[in-house]
């Protein structure tokens, strides 16, 4: 970081400077700098500094920030769509569901799966994998995680979840989970799945946790009825995330603790939190906030009604109706998903009284590093991808960047 009105460093062959935000408050899950600036070009950010910007090459384009808060891009680690488009549709329907979260502020998105068959899974898993490789960057750090639509990897909502929570989920086509099962995921990914939610209680799920995780894949416990000493069980063979927390999950009782208590206890697990009001009412999420700080991932788990209003919509292979801004499976009382965007979900943590830095590290660093990605996304730091979301003072988009390129403009004048 350079001394308030120190010139940068020099850039490096494919570094040049393309990108100056001045005049802004810098915010991430490590730093509040009130009057700062960041320098950037399309493989990550170059330098940041307090005080007046300094001088920059001719051709580098130079934003005021006007004193408005600048923090890195959002990242999702749990969305099904958006903006009428689902993640588990054909590549128009993704990168409609990229665009439309991307004027939320998510730079970087896991696109997550609901359970199907294997073989729907599989090839779900490789058009993904193909339209990711086809937008990536081969000479990024991360490998495949570099991704020009933004795409960080693959969720798996299933199928190996629990028939008893099932939530929006098909029962029918759940199953067993297996190694040759993870196996064949991973291979249908090309590098791409990145993280699977399991009920632990199910037979061979601990064998499979472990084998996944060796494989690099990050493992979160969910739609489950394990209790406490499973779920330990899961934590200690692998599993690091705990997915949307309470939701398709027992609650927590004085005599039978269940999996929420043990993620709380484990220091090893991010805890994921869907924060619209519906899916945990406020007073619940703020003491799970206070319970666990700096382990709290914001998450959406949104479909594709999110940004596009009320209506009839399918996920997966169930039909869901969105009335109210409320998504339930059509003809039930069962949440299928949310229509909440992250932008959204950090106005409303900061409503909750959360302190700024931990509610934007919530929805930045927290995911990125709880993915194995916080070397190159999440924070406001040379090195770091070149990935910001401006905030107007009501902390709605001003504008969105990703890789030093402007997304979506809001009010920047």
């Amino acid at each position: 970081m350079s001394a308030p009105g120190e010139a940068p460093p020099a850039a490096g062959p494919g570094t040049e400077a393309t990108l100056l935000i001045g005049d802004v408050r810098l915010v991430d899950a490590h730093r509040d700098t009130p009057a700062g600036w960041v320098l950037a070009g399309p493989a990550g950010i170059l330098d940041v500094g307090a005080g007046p910007a300094p001088e920059v090459p001719a051709g580098c384009q130079q934003i005021a920030g006007a004193g408005r808060m600048l923090t890195p891009g959002l990242i999702d680690m749990h969305s099904h769509g958006g903006g009428g488009g689902s993640f588990d549709g054909d590549a128009e329907q993704i990168r409609t569901a990229l665009s439309a979260t991307a004027t939320h502020g998510v730079t970087r998105s896991m696109l997550s799966l609901v359970t199907g068959s294997a073989p729907d899974t599989a090839a779900a898993l490789a058009s993904i994998a193909a339209l990711a490789n086809s937008t990536a960057d081969p000479a990024a750090p991360e490998g495949p995680a570099a991704a020009g639509a933004g795409i960080i990897g693959v969720h798996l909502e299933g199928p190996c979840i629990s028939p008893h929570k099932a939530g929006a989920h098909d029962p029918a086509l759940m199953q067993t989970p297996s190694t040759q099962l993870i196996d064949r995921f991973a291979e249908a990914g090309d590098g791409w799945l990145r993280y699977i939610t399991i009920a632990p209680e199910l037979p061979g799920a601990l064998t499979a946790i472990q084998h996944a995780a060796d494989r690099g894949i990050r493992m979160g416990v969910g739609h489950t009825i394990a209790d406490y000493a499973t779920t330990r069980a899961a934590f200690d063979a692998g599993a690091t995330i705990l997915t949307h927390a309470f939701n398709a999950m027992p609650g927590i009782h004085h005599r039978d603790p269940g999996p929420l208590i043990a993620a709380l206890d484990d220091d090893r697990v991010t805890i994921e939190l869907i924060l619209d009001g519906v899916h945990v009412v406020e007073p619940v999420a703020a003491h799970l906030w206070r319970s666990c700080p700096g382990r709290l991932a914001l998450i959406t788990d949104a479909m594709s009604a999110a940004g596009f209003g009320d209506g009839s919509y399918r996920l997966g292979g169930l039909a869901v109706t969105v009335a109210g801004g409320v998504a339930r499976l059509t003809g039930t009382d069962t949440i299928a998903g949310s229509t909440l965007t992250l932008d959204a979900a950090l106005r409303r943590a900061a409503h909750l009284g959360v302190g700024l830095q931990e509610a934007v590290g919530a929805a930045t660093h927290v995911p990125a590093a709880s993915l194995g990605l916080g070397d190159r996304h999440g924070l406001l730091a040379p090195g770091q991808s070149a990935d910001f979301v401006l905030w107007d003072d009501d902390m709605h988009i001003a504008g969105v960047w990703r890789d030093g390129c402007q997304l979506s403009r809001g009010e920047i004048r």
